[in-house]
């Protein structure tokens, strides 16, 4: 099971069954990012896993890896502390990382204004469903547009490729389309980030900071977006009490 922040008591509950039934569990990931969606969260770093398995393997993204004053930060972020020394609100820079969908709306729009609306040349969109071999989430940059679409994009280390969509389809392809500027947190996780890029909602919360931080392949890449807490309703973790008294009577 990869990404084992997001296993929430459903999953939990599922993977409990499966080592009841002999199957060998294995779980990677990094329990400091983002939780999961639409499930009851539970403390993925305590006894919980335990539960499940000893083969938990934390996997650390490049940069962690190769700079350790780097690494240093991203763990201060992973413990609730946040930096000051990343602020920058004049650098313009393609690409951000958001939490919400309305503010990865908002920032599109305005990114739209300076380099293209989506479909033109030098736009930078993400497909929202599979598509003819392409996945979902998959980031693209169109370097032309005349008849054909041409699209360039990276995959595995950074590698550079391009796919070409047949004039017939361009339209029906920009429809499963959306611009790509701005990226929520969840749409990124897993991934890494190779240019600068803009943290918007660093204070939503230290899951969400820790996650956005971490994509960055260089300590000078991330740059954070204002000062100002969004003014949102904080969610309270559930009261998993009941659910670990059901799992302890298993």
């Amino acid at each position: 099971v990869d990404e084992v922040s997001m296993i929430g008591a459903k999953l939990h509950r599922f993977l409990l069954m499966c080592k009841e039934n002999g199957a060998e569990l294995h779980l990677f990931g990094d329990y400091n990012q983002l939780p999961p969606v639409d499930d009851i969260r539970i403390d993925t770093s305590s006894r919980y896993l335990k539960w499940l398995t000893d083969n938990v393997q934390i996997k650390y993204d490049k940069c962690y890896r190769t700079d350790l004053k780097f690494a240093m930060i991203q763990q201060r972020v992973a413990s609730g502390i946040l930096p000051d020394d990343f602020y920058d609100d004049k650098k313009v820079v393609k690409t951000s990382i958001v939490y919400r969908h309305v503010v990865r709306n908002s920032v599109n729009k305005s990114m739209a204004k300076l380099y293209g609306d989506k479909g033109d040349v030098g736009s930078r969109i993400v497909l929202k469903c599979k598509y003819d071999g392409l996945n979902n989430n998959d980031i693209f940059e169109v370097v032309d547009n005349k008849t054909n679409l041409v699209l360039k994009y990276k995959f595995d280390n950074n590698q550079v490729d391009t796919v070409t969509i047949d004039e017939s389809k361009k339209e029906d392809f920009l429809d499963r389309c959306w611009l790509g500027y701005a990226l929520t947190c969840y749409m990124v996780q897993g991934g890494e980030i190779d240019e600068p890029f803009r943290i918007y909602e660093w204070d939503y919360s230290r899951e969400h900071a820790f996650t956005a931080i971490s994509r960055a392949t260089k300590r000078e890449y991330p740059i954070i977006a204002g000062h100002e807490r969004p003014e949102i309703e904080e969610v309270e973790d559930c009261d998993m009490s009941a659910f670990m008294d059901e799992c302890e009577s298993q």
